[in-house]
């Protein structure tokens, strides 16, 4: 017998024995996610590529499990039946991890930007392709340069309570009028 016919005659055996164990779990109850894991992660899904200081950095094409419960946790409030995003400023560095992840947050720290640039234009577009639902205002002077604060092209305003308009803040409401957290789907 040949090494390759010895070879999938092994593999054969190797995938009997794995059909047997499945059904075996399926049978006790088990939910297995792996099989559904291996098909979400072969999907068509392109690497967010950001250039920072000459080098390029590859994020996630999706906002990770961990950083989307770390905003809904922090970061999601009601507010008059909408939902409202602040971020509390003992959070800031650790979103500012999330969004950049361990490699370009440690670039940015060491360069010579501005605290306002990194957030409002490097951080700012991550957030807006991750979770393109919060709409994230930023007041003008971060406004990445040729970007409106909002997507209809003016910065979103809330009342005083005098009927003026008060100054643009990080806060952003969202559509919903529900009294539940928005919905993460990805």
């Amino acid at each position: 017998m040949s090494t390759q016919d010895n070879n999938l005659e092994t593999l054969a055996k190797l995938n009997q024995a794995e059909a047997k164990l499945d059904a075996q779990e399926h049978a006790d109850g088990l939910l297995d996610f792996d099989a559904a894991r291996r098909e979400h992660a072969q999907q068509d899904r392109a690497a967010l590529c950001v250039k920072f200081g000459g080098e390029f950095f590859e994020l996630p094409a999706e906002a990770p499990f961990s950083f989307r419960v770390f905003v809904l946790e922090h970061c999601i409030s009601r507010q008059d039946g909408h939902s409202v995003f602040e971020l509390p400023d003992d959070r800031v560095i650790q979103f500012l991890r999330g969004i950049l992840g361990t490699e370009l947050f440690a670039a940015v720290s060491a360069s010579s930007v501005s605290f306002d640039f990194a957030v409002g234009c490097i951080a700012r577009p991550i957030l807006s392709r991750w979770m393109p639902e919060l709409s994230i205002d930023v007041a003008p002077e971060t406004a990445p340069a040729g970007e409106s604060s909002t997507p209809e092209g003016k910065t979103r305003e809330s009342s005083s309570g005098d009927g003026q308009p008060s100054k643009p803040t990080s806060s952003v409401a969202t559509d919903s009028t529900s009294t539940e957290k928005p919905s993460v789907d990805g």
